[in-house]
């Protein structure tokens, strides 16, 4: 499975913008119910912690009007935390 995924990539960032990776990886993986929203989230928030600079991660994804909808999620999910946290900075 590895070795498919990181063909397709490979594929996909010769050929294709970042949104429209999403898009094929959202559209053709997720709504197709190949894999589950919280396989999804575990894998984006290994990618997030990844990031060296986590407060500049933070302010970018909260700025970020394509990143709304998780963000708003986030906020319900942690009673709104985040939000709090962001105003206090």
């Amino acid at each position: 499975m590895d070795k498919k995924v990181n063909s397709d990539i490979k594929k996909w960032n010769d050929e294709w913008v970042n949104e429209r990776i999403a898009f094929e990886i959202y559209n053709n993986i997720q709504l197709k119910g190949s894999i589950s929203k919280a396989i999804v989230a575990q894998c984006f928030s290994e990618i997030l912690e990844e990031y060296s600079d986590q407060n500049d991660l933070k302010e970018k994804l909260i700025s970020d009007s394509n990143f709304k909808y998780i963000i708003d999620a986030i906020t319900y999910a942690t009673s709104g935390e985040l939000e709090k946290e962001a105003s206090d900075d």
